[in-house]
């Protein structure tokens, strides 16, 4: 008897032992599982799926630049994406390299995200939804 794969409606032909499959790979089944804990945890992590990878970075960079402007900061954005760092940053007469990048939160509510060179920027901007987090944390 051949029952359909719950995630995308393919048969499916059930093993004669061993159990009842449900969905008819690992990919389909990875998916549906991802999607079930993103609904299960919506503020755990918060993604922007429809948008490409590029465009998120530059949102969360434009973030990140209002963000360090509200707070006094002269923001100098790299003209080339091939720049040691995202943003330099002066405030009396003091200099930072900032890093952007997105992260999420993992199922134990610690701040996840990819790694850089830590040579190549003094402080690290982790943009999760609406929040930043600076790794180590700006002076207010």
């Amino acid at each position: 008897m051949a029952d359909k794969c719950l995630q995308c409606g393919t048969a499916i032909i059930q093993p004669k032992r061993g159990g009842h499959r449900k969905y008819c790979s690992r990919h389909c089944s990875l998916y549906a599982r991802s999607i079930a804990y993103h609904k299960a945890n919506p503020r755990k992590y918060k993604s922007i799926s429809s948008i490409s990878c590029g465009t998120v970075g530059a949102i969360s960079e434009l973030r990140v630049i209002v963000d360090l402007l509200s707070r006094n900061f002269d923001v100098f954005r790299a003209v080339s994406p091939a720049s040691s760092c995202d943003l330099m940053v002066f405030k009396d007469g003091e200099g930072l390299r900032i890093e952007v990048t997105t992260g999420h939160y993992s199922t134990t509510n610690k701040i996840l995200y990819p790694t850089h060179s830590p040579d190549r920027y003094d402080t690290i901007a982790v943009v999760i939804g609406d929040e930043i987090h600076y790794l180590p944390d700006l002076n207010p």
